[in-house]
This record gives structure tokens, C-alpha cells and sequence, in this order.
């Protein structure tokens, strides 16, 4: 109710409007460059309003970026944007937003930037996920794994684990920080937590179908502690990941998943299909 309020507001005075529901939604058109303004709640399902204004800013720089507007109940919360080494949002507005604050707001903002939010802004590249923004050569038998968690204790154990079988293992304990990482590198697994501070792992799963060509994504296995996301999973045609394990399964378990998906990149890369034969052979036990 309240967005369709507001972007009747903002229509009436001669803006053109678009609207998401959720931080997902945002980035997808936000990256693209073509608003002036973004006006986003602080409070958003899948991806946060700072990580997703984060994100809008790594993907459309300089002057394509928008001018970045939180909207939230509590102005506390908000505070912690001036806190950091960086300034994300170029304004603040708590709601119940004031009608006349708001337009003098996005207006003062436009004064700063020098912009007129009514002309149509040039579609930006997205240097964050170019396939040149890699970080480099990577050995063609070097298997790279991400582990994301932002428990310690548990992505130790799990790089401890897969170590010992020869991988070559990367970390992040939150998601915007593992986002760029595949964004920049190739990985060919990415094991991620389901539940993660700002971005979860499922947002994270679903962006890396979207941004991330078909043959060069990971596999994406996702960790969790709830039985009922495993539910999850099956409740789409489609699932943003390729294997859903439980965290508190055997490591064995993980580090079969795993022989499992690299074995699949192999099979897709050197025929038409997967071989399953092959597969059950990677996956019998030693």
C-alpha cells in the first residue's frame, strides 16, 4: 500500500515511476542505469536496502549512479549508514514520510548532483560481473571452491575438510562480500549458507544464475540448519541451487556433494551431457 502511495505521489508531480517489492528486484533494475533516484525501504526481503544500494552503487558508478534514498521507521537504524568508512545513502527519510520533505529532499539531492530526475538517464555497463574482471589465470585442474558462512567456527571446519582434498578454497562471511568474489573470480563450487547478514544465500544463488553466464556459474550447493528449506527447495519447478544439504549431516556428506558437482562441470565440458556412469564412479567409495 504504501509503494503504490508513493508512486502515485511521485507520478502526480510529473516523474516517471517503477516499483519492486523486494532488494532482488531493485538490483535488477537498478544496475541497469536508467533512474535518476531510488528510493528504497531500509527494511527488504532476500537482500537488505543498504546491500542492495551497495550493490546498485558497484554496478553503476560515476555519474550514472543514482542518487540512493533510504526510507525507515526508525532513524537509528539509519544513523549506522554515517558510522562507516563509506556513505551509502545520499539521503535519509524516516517514515511516515512527509509529502513536502520528500520532493524537497529528492530536489536538493538533484541540486547536489546536478541532475533532473525527469530525462532519461543511458543504460550502464555492470563492471562488477564483466568476464574481464576476473581476477586472473587460473590453472585448467586447479578446482576453486567459495565457502560462505558467517560462522567462523564451522567455514574453518569445512575449508579444514575440503583442503585435505587438494581444492584450492576461497571464504566470505557475509554475502555482498561473496557476491563480488564471484562476480570478479571463477569458481567452480560455491557452498553457501542459506542464512547470511544482508544478502541471504538463496538471493545470492538466484543473482549467480542472472549475472553469471551458463557455463561458466558454479555449482551452487546450499547449507542449512532447518529441514523445512530443504522443503523448500522442491517447492519451485526450478531451484536457485544444484544440492541442498543439511549442516548438521556428516562433512563426508558435503565433500561427496561436492565430487559430485565437479564431476558434473567435467562431464558437461567434454560432451554434449552428463555421463552418468561416470558419475557413479567418482561418487563410489574408496
Amino acid at each position: 500500500m504504501q509503494r503504490a502511495v508513493l508512486a502515485a505521489f511521485l507520478q502526480a508531480q510529473g516523474h516517471y515511476v517503477d516499483t519492486s517489492e523486494d532488494g532482488l528486484d531493485a538490483l535488477r533494475k537498478g544496475r541497469l542505469g536508467w533512474f535518476h533516484v531510488v528510493i528504497m525501504d531500509y527494511g527488504l526481503p532476500e537482500i537488505d536496502g543498504l546491500a542492495a544500494a551497495r550493490l546498485i552503487g558497484d554496478c553503476v558508478g560515476g555519474d550514472r549512479r543514482p542518487i540512493l534514498i533510504a526510507l525507515s521507521a526508525t532513524i537509528d537504524a539509519l544513523m549506522g549508514n554515517a558510522a562507516g568508512p563509506e556513505i551509502v545513502f545520499d539521503a535519509l527519510v524516516q517514515k511516515p514520510w512527509q509529502p513536502d520533505a520528500l520532493l524537497e529532499t529528492i530536489a536538493d539531492c538533484c541540486r547536489r548532483r546536478g541532475a533532473d530526475p525527469r530525462q532519461a538517464a543511458p543504460a550502464a555497463e555492470n563492471p562488477m560481473l564483466q568476464p574481464g574482471a576476473q581476477d586472473g589465470p587460473t590453472a585448467p585442474d586447479a578446482v576453486r571452491i567459495l565457502v560462505v558462512d558467517d560462522d567462523d567456527l564451522f567455514r574453518s571446519v569445512v575449508v579444514a575438510a575440503l583442503g585435505s582434498q587438494g581444492f584450492r578454497i576461497d571464504t566470505a562471511a557475509q554475502g555482498l562480500e561473496a557476491l563480488r568474489m564471484i562476480g570478479r573470480s571463477h569458481y567452480d563450487v560455491a557452498i553457501l549458507d542459506y542464512h547470511l547478514p544482508e544478502i541471504d544465500g538463496l538471493a545470492i544463488a538466484r543473482l549467480t544464475h542472472e549475472l553469471v553466464p551458463g557455463p561458466q556459474r558454479p555449482r551452487l550447493i546450499g547449507l542449512t540448519s532447518s529441514p523445512q528449506d530443504l522443503n523448500h527447495r522442491e517447492a519451485g519447478s526450478v531451484s536457485a541451487f544444484d544440492e541442498v544439504i543439511l549442516k548438521s549431516s556428516d562433512l563426508h556428506d558435503l565433500i561427496s556433494t561436492v565430487h559430485l558437482c565437479i564431476a558434473y562441470r567435467q562431464a558437461r565440458s567434454t560432451s554434449a551431457g552428463v555421463n552418468i556412469l561416470d558419475l557413479a564412479t567418482v561418487m563410489a567409495p574408496q
